[in-house]
């Protein structure tokens, strides 16, 4: 087992360079040694990383919409399992000034390029925002448009009912992806996940809540007997878009029902 000052020679050779580019030195864990950026809209990382079957192999990651290993950068110093090894203090502070200038001549370059927001996290911020600021006249639009829809109760059958409906009504989870919706498929998702939310809220004493970290926009249900107790719509719906296939969440609504505290 090599007896290295790791975390002493980590801060001393990399926390005045990477300060001056704004990362902040924000600790240890899991064998990681992470220093962010979170002054964008995107959180921006560089952690430095120990094997976890070798503590004399190291490597660093650039994490950011996407991420990148140090072997990535400089594959021809590496070993088999793409590490640099360093076996003492002095090769493992020189090990660490090498990361430092890979990351000065590539790195902060590549996190410059993963700092922009993803097509994808647009859509959706856009979406949560949306729901959120207009749910109470999509509401109204979708009873008006649906009103043999059976809205005053919440049990499987009533779940059932609406689902067969959207199944019949509705095309956005065809498209398989938020990036390629249309105008009408948008209007489509809108419509439902409002009207599931409203369900949660009416029936299940759901609170709305629009989490402005990433934009969630989300249900609480506080009697829910789940880990998260957040019902995030947006990604609920992403869901069907994913399986293609709206009656996938029929099941989680069958679930949010199951799983009611009996204060309900």
């Amino acid at each position: 087992m090599a007896n290295i000052n790791k975390t002493k020679i980590i801060k001393k050779v990399l926390v005045p360079e990477l300060k001056e580019r704004g990362f902040k030195y924000s600790g240890y864990k899991s064998k990681l040694w992470f220093f962010t950026n979170d002054t964008g809209e995107i959180d921006l990382q560089i952690a430095i990383s120990e094997n976890v079957d070798d503590d004399t192999l190291f490597s660093f990651l650039l994490i950011g919409n996407s991420s990148i290993w140090a072997s990535e950068l400089n594959p021809s110093e590496t070993t088999e399992e793409g590490y640099f090894k360093a076996e003492n203090d002095n090769e493992f502070e020189a090990l660490m000034e090498k990361f430092l200038d890979l990351i000065k001549k590539k790195g902060f370059a590549l996190l410059e390029d993963m700092s922009d927001v993803p097509k994808e996290r647009k859509v959706s911020n856009y979406l949560a925002e949306y729901i959120y600021e207009n749910k109470e006249e999509i509401y109204k639009g979708f009873v008006l448009k649906y009103p043999q829809i059976r809205v005053d109760e919440y049990s499987l059958e009533t779940i059932s009912e609406w689902f067969d409906l959207f199944e019949e009504k509705y095309t956005f989870y065809k498209s398989g992806s938020l990036e390629v919706l249309t105008d009408d498929e948008l209007k489509e998702l809108e419509e439902v996940a409002v009207f599931l939310g409203m369900m949660l809220e009416k029936h299940l004493f759901g609170k709305w809540e629009l989490y402005k970290y990433k934009a969630e926009n989300s249900v609480l249900i506080k009697g829910m007997q789940t880990l998260n107790k957040a019902i995030n719509l947006v990604a609920v719906m992403k869901s069907a878009l994913n399986h293609e296939d709206i009656i996938f969440i029929k099941s989680k609504f069958e679930n949010f029902y199951k799983q009611r505290s009996l204060n309900f």
